[in-house]
């Protein structure tokens, strides 16, 4: 396996030294979510240093840094003749967690518009949200010290987003999420990406001795049929519906109004009516760790977001990368667990358990009788 070093950082995301001696350390990149760490070691005054509230740790894999985020808590006890520190934290994604996407980004006032709008490639607007939210583009007092964003690529297919004092994050995943790109921000780089597509040589089996644990779930989802209502009132208000049709075939109808009054276009409407589907109406959940993939190694083969191809009871679906585990300990040993997930489990799964099932409650009334 390449070699994990972890080192401490100041505020602006500069190196401040190597970071050894810890008793455990863990990370938790996630796609297109704020990942986490957490550090435990005894307390020293030369390790404390490295890391104090305004500081944080970078992760790098043979010199390249994969995961960095700064510091959120510090916890520290005395245990009889024992000093111990923990301290955690997120990724750098959770540094733009603390920002609203202002209707106007250089009020107040914020009296000359309503929202902040802009329209076009995915990467392009999210891009420029962040820059005008966090950015250099910010007021100095909302700007984060030592975020960059790399010029667009105009990666993804074309949104419309509307601001108006919304949670940056939230707001930028689910643009990111109609856009069809994943998000990253490592060593306070923000950047879009393409997911990978490696279903083809990629594949989770028993068969093939690739696949590890597994679990699946699935019940009554949420939601699966959506009113979108737009502005106005009344009568006179945008009203848009869809649905999730595999979701309603395999269970049944389930509704729900969603307010998305900032807006009476019918693609924003249907768009924000997708992402709300996304999110509620896979009751369907499928989660999977690889035991081992020869020539493919996490972090380095394939990354959050990659689509990736598992073999299930003889049903194949493609999942993605949801997150990795990574831990390293104080005596060396450093392991990358991945985990990957699916939104629904496919309806050809749906019908082995409900032929199982069926083949116990035959069985109960044939001991009952």
């Amino acid at each position: 396996m390449n070699k994990l070093t972890l080192l401490a950082t100041d505020a602006s995301g500069n190196k401040t030294g190597e970071l050894d001696g810890f008793a455990e350390f863990t990370a938790i990149p996630r796609f297109n979510a704020i990942g986490k760490w957490l550090l435990k070691m005894d307390y020293t005054q030369d390790q404390a240093a490295l890391l104090d509230r305004y500081a944080g740790i970078a992760l790098e894999l043979d010199g390249d840094i994969v995961f960095s985020g700064p510091v959120a808590g510090i916890h520290r006890e005395g245990i009889g003749d024992k000093d111990l520190i923990t301290i955690s934290g997120t990724d750098d994604m959770g540094l733009l967690a603390g920002r609203l996407a202002l209707p106007v980004p250089g009020g107040p006032p914020y009296t000359s518009a309503e929202f902040d709008v802009r329209t076009g490639y995915a990467e392009t607007v999210i891009k420029e949200y962040v820059a005008y939210n966090c950015g250099p583009l910010a007021r100095a007092s909302r700007m984060i010290p030592g975020l960059t964003i790399p010029v667009t690529q105009q990666r993804g297919s074309a949104v419309t987003g509307r601001a108006r004092f919304d949670k940056l994050v939230g707001f930028l995943v689910n643009l990111a999420a109609i856009g069809g790109i994943g998000l990253r921000c490592v060593n306070q780089v923000f950047d879009c990406y393409f997911p990978a597509d490696l279903s083809a040589p990629v594949i989770l089996s028993k068969a093939l001795g690739t696949l590890g644990d597994f679990s699946y779930e699935f019940g009554l989802p949420d939601v699966n049929f959506i009113f979108v209502g737009g502005s106005g009132t009344g009568t006179s208000r945008a009203i848009t519906e869809l649905g999730d049709s595999q979701s309603i075939l395999d269970w049944r109808i389930q509704e729900a109004f969603l307010d998305a009054s900032k807006t009476s276009v019918v693609a924003e409407l249907m768009d924000a009516g997708t992402a709300e589907l996304g999110k509620k109406a896979g009751a369907s959940k499928f989660s999977v760790s690889s035991i081992a993939m020869p020539g493919r190694e996490p972090l380095v083969d394939y990354g959050l977001g990659d689509r990736i191809k598992a073999v299930i009871d003889g049903v194949s679906l493609t999942m993605i990368a949801a997150e990795f585990e990574i831990s390293l300990t104080k005596d060396g040993a450093q392991k990358v667990k991945p985990t990957f997930s699916a939104g629904a489990v496919p309806v050809g799964l749906l019908r082995n358990f409900d032929t199982a099932v069926r083949t116990r409650q035959d069985v109960d009334l044939l001991q009952r009788k």
